[in-house]
């Protein structure tokens, strides 16, 4: 048997998946990106610690706000805190 849901609920679930699999789209690199970013590091200091120049760190970084729908680091890291995706350093 078939289950209804609305369309605004079915859209959420279908957002909900999304979210799930984002992370079978994203590759490593954006993940150590990710978690960067998220334990507040600048671009430079991302582009030392990863060994590659910042204008690939900003590619990185613009290809995880399309992905996880976000304009700005912040809202990058608040969106990644709440899945709790990447823990923080202490």
């Amino acid at each position: 048997m078939e289950v209804y849901y609305s369309p605004g609920v079915d859209r959420q679930i279908k957002e909900l998946d999304k979210i799930k699999n984002l992370k079978s789209y994203t590759t490593d690199r954006e993940w150590h990106v990710l978690f960067l970013v998220c334990n507040e590091f600048i671009n430079e200091d991302i582009s030392f610690c990863l060994s590659i120049c910042e204008k690939t760190v900003e590619i990185h970084i613009n290809n995880l706000y399309k992905k996880f729908d976000v304009g700005n680091r912040l809202n990058l890291a608040r969106k990644v805190d709440k899945l709790e995706w990447v823990n923080k350093k202490n």
